[in-house]
């Protein structure tokens, strides 16, 4: 049975320091048997995640939004699921994953009617361990 990640994040590209934590967190799952990765393909962390899921050897699944004002279109992708409106799509990326690595600006703030922390309460209602990067 596949070991899955889920990805949320900001819709900037994070500092330098947080994608390297990112990536070093993303190739030690990959030694714990991980193999699939879920995100959202929002522009910002997602399109940066996305690009380093692939280089880890994840096989990649995109949740992608309806509204595609934001989205980054990435490419590679082993999956694109069906476009859902973003609290529904980001519900689909909690439940389809074992982890869930977060990336908001603050991880000890959590934020109303913020997409990143509705897809963290969602997967801790699924019961999902949640790993924090912060971005900014």
């Amino acid at each position: 049975m596949p070991k899955a990640i889920g990805f949320t994040g900001v819709q900037f590209v994070p500092r330098s320091s947080a994608l390297a934590a990112l990536q070093n967190m993303l190739l030690e799952f990959r030694s714990q048997g991980f193999d699939e990765f879920h995100h959202g393909d929002c522009v910002g962390a997602d399109a940066a995640a996305h690009k380093r899921a692939i280089r880890a050897g994840f096989v990649v699944h995109i949740h992608p939004p309806t509204d595609t004002s934001r989205r980054a279109f990435s490419e590679g992708a082993a999956y694109v699921h069906e476009p859902w409106k973003y609290l529904i799509r980001n519900r689909h990326i909690a439940k389809a994953c074992d982890v869930l690595i977060a990336m908001p600006v603050d991880p000890n703030r959590e934020v109303r009617r913020s997409g990143e922390w509705a897809t963290v309460r969602y997967a801790r209602e699924y019961g999902k361990r949640v790993v924090f990067i912060a971005a900014d």
